[in-house]
């Protein structure tokens, strides 16, 4: 009979020779670091940093804009094909669940894949856009082109607004993104941020600009605006490579702004007005004022519009209020800016859609505006005519009938807009 004892004895000496492993010291679970020098103990954490700029502004969601009312009509006789309608039987169609596909991925639309898409598909797909308030200034760019090409749907006009409170970026990253070469769009810009003289020279790469605005509302005798900026404005006008279809200019509380600028204002093609308050116009004689005729503010701007602004197809309205981001101001303000607002659809024609930008906060001047027409004289004449290249010989002449541009697209698909066809428009 076996000894009870060996399987004990076989176990110890079975492991009697194991090494076992020591016990592990603690980890640092909250990454403590000792200074050498204090002796103190510290913890260190990284952070990503936060973008502070502006950079991608256009890409960022807006407020639904204000668009024509025709665009937010309901089609009620067949409201099974509206999106997220709940009143019918059976699972989604193939249809809205593709559309919400679509708005989930909607930064992956470009403008060719618009161009390949019915026109049915575009509007549903927009009004699903708006109807989320996922409409960018990127998104509104490429649906604009699409849009305004179908007049019974838009009536010819596609309005954006949008105000951003504080700028962060330089004047060029906004400029950018606002110009147009093709004229698919036009421009209507305000800023009353400060900024840099040479940011605001950069406003002449905006070739597409029809209305700009530089409001101060700070010392007068702190603006960087003069007349050495218009000047240089000037310059690039005469070389007709900016301000070519700029037809509203307004200064207000810049005091380096004098008449001197009046001249230099006359470079420009088609501007026709020219509104400046709380500048250094004390000393201003209007009987030297060649090629400008000073109204005050003695004549109602509706009074003017049919002279001012001849042969554009104005059309009020009244856009809904939606609502806005918490980082956004509203996006057309009411009060301070209705003479504004008036302006901008002066110059809201049937040409183009038009996107308008307001750099900074609004407030309200009590300063008496001054109001400079374009004379119709032989000034101006001559430089509307110098826009347009004279024909060498009898086959360019023949090629610049006015039949071939009557009969001629507003908004051409393939083809980009030119300058020349584009100021026929204004005429």
């Amino acid at each position: 009979m076996p000894s009870p004892l060996l399987p004990r004895r076989h176990y110890l000496f079975s492991n009697s020779g194991r090494k076992y492993p020591t016990q592990d010291p603690p980890k640092n679970k909250f990454n403590y670091k000792l200074d050498q020098a204090s002796g103190q103990v510290f913890t260190e954490t990284i952070v990503k940093g936060i973008r502070r700029d502006d950079s991608y502004w256009e890409y960022h969601p807006n407020s639904a804009p204000f668009i024509d009312p025709p665009l937010w009509t309901v089609n009620k006789s067949n409201s099974k094909r509206l999106p997220g309608n709940e009143h019918f039987n059976g699972t989604r169609s193939l249809l809205l669940t593709s559309l919400e596909e679509v708005v989930s991925n909607v930064l992956d639309l470009t403008a060719n894949l618009l161009i390949q898409m019915p026109m049915n598909l575009i509007e549903l797909l927009w009004k699903a856009l708006s109807k989320r308030s996922l409409i960018s200034f990127y998104l509104w760019s490429i649906f604009s082109v699409r849009l305004f090409e179908q007049k019974s749907v838009s009536s010819g006009k596609l309005t954006y607004y949008q105000n951003i409170l504080s700028p962060k970026s330089p004047l060029a990253i906004y400029t950018q993104a606002l110009t147009s070469t093709s004229y698919e769009f036009i421009t209507a810009l305000v800023i009353t941020a400060p900024f840099s003289v040479p940011d605001l020279i950069e406003i002449s790469t905006l070739v597409n600009l029809v209305t700009l605005e530089i409001i101060n509302y700070s010392d007068p005798r702190h603006s960087v605006v003069s007349d050495l900026l218009v000047k240089a404005w000037s310059l690039c006008a005469c070389q007709k490579k900016s301000f070519q279809v700029l037809q509203i200019l307004r200064f207000w509380n810049h005091w380096e702004i004098t008449p001197k600028s009046l001249e230099y204002l006359l470079h420009f093609p088609v501007l026709t007005l020219y509104d400046v308050r709380g500048c250094n116009f004390d000393r201003f004689n209007s009987q030297k004022c060649t090629g400008w005729n000073y109204i005050g503010n003695r004549i109602s701007l509706r009074t003017q519009k049919n002279e001012c602004f001849k042969g554009l197809n104005c059309r009020h309205h009244i856009p809904n209020v939606s609502t806005q981001d918490s980082t956004q101001a509203n996006l057309r303000p009411k009060s301070a800016n209705s003479k504004t607002n008036m302006l901008i659809d002066m110059i809201c024609q049937d040409c183009a859609p038009l996107a308008c930008l307001r750099l900074g906060p609004s407030y309200t001047l009590n300063h008496e505006p001054s109001w400079f027409l374009r004379v119709k004289g032989l000034k101006q004449d001559v430089t509307k005519r110098s826009i347009f290249p004279r024909p060498k010989n009898l086959k360019d002449q023949m090629a610049s009938q006015p039949s071939s541009v009557s009969s001629r697209p507003l908004v051409r698909r393939n083809n980009k807009r030119k300058l020349d066809d584009f100021l026929l428009e204004f005429s």
